[in-house]
């Protein structure tokens, strides 16, 4: 359960970068807003459309549960090396200066196989990945798992 002063209502357009959304009806999308390209993107966590991303500044047409500021936790069981060829959609890669999840552009800014920034980490030569993560909410010493995503049976 979610304390009232942890959500609000809306849509997409309305909800920060590290925003968790539930989805209000069978047309809207569970998932997190993300960036990419320093713009607000909408990574869909379930359904058929899993792990595919499209913009989400402008767009009042998903709906749903906003909860803002949750947190990523990895599972360290689940580290591998990342490879941009076979490490699944929606895994939790570390590469560069940034942490994100690997994704699927939707539309327009279809490029392949990208990935949406969660957040910045210091530089390192090494990259790697995580299959198994999940998001929470943190609330005094309440920790609550919000939803548990496994990406090791994904698409590539």
């Amino acid at each position: 359960m979610l304390s009232i002063s942890e959500f609000f209502t809306g849509t997409i357009s309305e909800a920060s970068v590290g925003s968790f959304v539930l989805p209000r009806s069978k047309y809207d999308r569970c998932g997190i807003v993300t960036s990419f390209n320093d713009a607000p993107m909408f990574v869909i966590l379930g359904d058929d459309h899993r792990f595919q991303a499209f913009p989400s500044a402008d767009n009042t047409s998903h709906k749903g549960l906003i909860v803002p500021d949750v947190g990523i936790e990895i599972d360290e069981t689940s580290i591998a090396e990342h490879d941009s060829w076979d490490t699944p959609l929606g895994s939790i890669v570390c590469a560069e200066e940034e942490i994100g999840i690997r994704i699927a552009m939707i539309g327009q800014l279809s490029h392949g196989r990208s990935l949406a920034k969660l957040a910045s980490k210091p530089p390192s030569p090494v990259e790697a990945s995580f299959s198994r993560w999940q998001i929470t909410r943190v609330s005094g010493a309440d920790k609550r798992i919000l939803m548990k995503i496994d990406a090791s049976n994904g698409s590539k």
